[in-house]
C-alpha cells in the first residue's frame, strides 16, 4: 500500500476519529473487523512518509487495545534508499521477521563515512 493510513499512524495510543471522512476509513475498519477472528499474523507494508518503522498501530474496537498480531512495516523511502529484508519462517509463531539494510553507498549522516 502507498499511503500511511491515518488509523494506523498512532504508535501507542488509539486513533482518534477524523474530522473529515477519510479515504481509508472503510478499509481500516473492515481491517479491524477481520482481524477480531483471524489468529495468524498480518504483515502490512507500505510507503508514505519514508520513514522505516515497525509497529503494532491497528487498534480492537472490543478492547481498546492494538492486536498483537498485526504488524505494520512502512519502508525506507527517497532520499533514504535502503530496503528491507522480510523473512517468513512457517515455524515461527510469529511468521515474519523484519530487518533494515541498509545501503553503504547511500548513508550519508555516519560518523567515519
Amino acid at each position: 500500500m502507498k499511503h500511511d493510513p491515518p488509523a494506523a499512524s498512532a504508535a501507542s495510543d488509539p486513533p482518534a476519529a477524523p474530522a473529515t471522512p477519510l479515504g481509508f476509513e472503510d478499509y481500516l475498519r473492515t481491517l479491524a473487523e477481520e482481524m477480531e477472528t483471524y489468529g495468524k499474523p498480518v504483515a502490512y507494508l507500505h510507503g508514505d512518509t519514508h520513514l522505516f518503522r515497525i509497529d503494532k498501530p491497528l487498534y480492537s474496537r472490543k478492547t481498546n487495545r492494538a492486536f498483537e498480531n498485526f504488524t505494520r512495516v512502512e519502508t525506507f523511502g527517497w532520499p533514504n534508499s535502503h530496503w528491507v529484508r522480510i523473512t517468513v519462517d512457517p515455524a515461527d509463531p510469529q511468521l515474519f521477521r523484519f530487518k533494515a539494510e541498509i545501503v553503504r553507498e547511500n548513508v550519508v549522516n555516519a560518523i567515519g563515512r
